[in-house]
């Protein structure tokens, strides 16, 4: 059994995405948006992938690996083991010194302290630009063999679509080192960056649209219930929630 609202959810991302490519086929001069509309919806998947490591779209450890890894995380070259075991670490120290991401986040330049509103748009624009991909490439994160067999397997596919047309996988590529990255960027801002542990925010239409897809402003409960999935954290909710335009 799968949850039926993630797998609704994936599908109308992945549709989204196909709709971007159709456009940039048909229109050259619409390609930079289709660029950016799938490394949206790029990022939009990682985050539904996100739930299935863990193990919360499906009771059968298999369906999650399955659906999680192939429509979600090999596409965007993320090993599933790795980020597995590299995220349950995050949840475990989340705000210590043995915290993982929080390292990660700082060496790789993803993110930095006391970063203000200016910066967090210069450096959106930056990565819009592809300007910021040599430096993110220090936050990858060691997979196994059997993660990186899964992503070879799914991108060999991606690169076979250059015999339908070649800038099909030259949009999905471009748009995973601009797009994907700057819509992660601000996500992940807005998450842990200024506290130990995790913002309580309140968005709007067009920041959910943005950069926090799929119940993504609530990772403050997501870190207090690991357990419940992201459609159901609305829920559970309490307290008062900070406008994002406050948290920087």
């Amino acid at each position: 059994m799968i949850s039926l609202i993630w797998l609704r959810d994936v599908l109308v991302d992945w549709l989204l995405i196909v709709v971007a490519i159709v456009i940039g086929l048909n229109f050259w001069y619409l390609i930079p948006l289709s660029i950016f509309i799938i490394g949206n919806r790029q990022h939009a998947l990682a985050i539904l992938g996100h739930d299935a490591t863990h193990k919360l779209v499906s009771k059968n450890n298999r369906i999650n690996y399955m659906f999680g890894n192939f429509l979600c995380y090999a596409p965007l070259g993320l090993p599933w083991e790795g980020y597995r075991k590299f995220h349950m670490s995050h949840h475990r120290w989340l705000g210590t010194v043995n915290d993982p991401e929080l390292d990660r986040k700082i060496t790789s330049g993803m993110v930095v302290k006391n970063a203000t509103r200016k910066n967090i748009i210069l450096q959106f624009i930056k990565d819009l630009l592809g300007l910021n991909v040599l430096g993110i490439r220090k936050f990858t994160i060691k997979g196994t063999y059997l993660d990186q067999a899964a992503i070879e397997l799914t991108h060999m596919l991606i690169i076979l679509t250059v015999f339908i047309d070649w800038r099909i996988p030259f949009m999905w590529y471009v748009s995973m080192v601009t797009s994907l990255l700057a819509c992660s960027r601000l996500r992940i801002w807005h998450e842990h960056v200024g506290t130990m542990k995790t913002h309580k925010i309140k968005s709007n239409w067009w920041q959910r649209l943005l950069f926090l897809p799929h119940a993504a402003e609530y990772h403050h409960e997501h870190h207090e219930k690991p357990s419940i999935p992201y459609n159901k954290l609305k829920d559970i909710a309490t307290g008062p929630r900070k406008k994002v335009s406050e948290i920087h």
